[in-house]
C-alpha cells in the first residue's frame, strides 16, 4: 500500500486462502487514532477509476480484516488493487492504494 497525493498513508495488504474464500487485511499508519477509513477491491491498477469488486470492513486504527467470497485464484487471474479513502465515505479522496500482485504484472 503506497501513499496516495501526499497523504503519507502506506502500509500493507495481504490475501490468504480459506477454503473457496480470500481474507483481506490491511494495515495502514494513521493520522488520527479511532478515524475509520473506508476500504475497497476494484477492478484495475492505482490510478485508474476501477469497478468496485468488494467493499472492505472499513480501516479504523489502521487495521482492516474482510473475507471475501472469492478464491486468491480470482486475484491472480485479474488486474485488481486495493484503495483505502480518507474518510468513512468513498466520496472522500484516495490516501493509499496497492496492487495486487497477478499473473499479467
Amino acid at each position: 500500500m503506497e501513499a496516495v497525493g501526499g497523504s503519507g498513508v502506506s502500509g500493507t495488504a495481504s490475501l490468504i486462502q480459506i477454503a473457496r474464500k480470500t481474507k483481506v487485511t490491511v494495515n495502514i499508519t494513521v493520522g488520527e487514532p479511532g478515524a475509520s477509513q473506508v476500504a475497497m477491491v476494484r477492478r484495475g491498477r492505482c490510478g485508474t477509476e476501477g469497478q468496485v469488486d468488494y467493499l472492505l470492513f472499513d480501516v479504523v486504527d489502521g487495521e482492516s480484516i474482510s473475507v471475501v467470497n472469492t478464491p486468491t485464484q480470482f486475484f491472480q487471474f485479474n488486474s485488481n488493487y486495493i484503495v483505502v479513502h480518507a474518510g468513512a465515505t468513498a466520496d472522500t479522496p484516495i490516501v493509499s492504494c496497492g496492487n495486487i500482485p497477478s499473473v499479467f504484472g
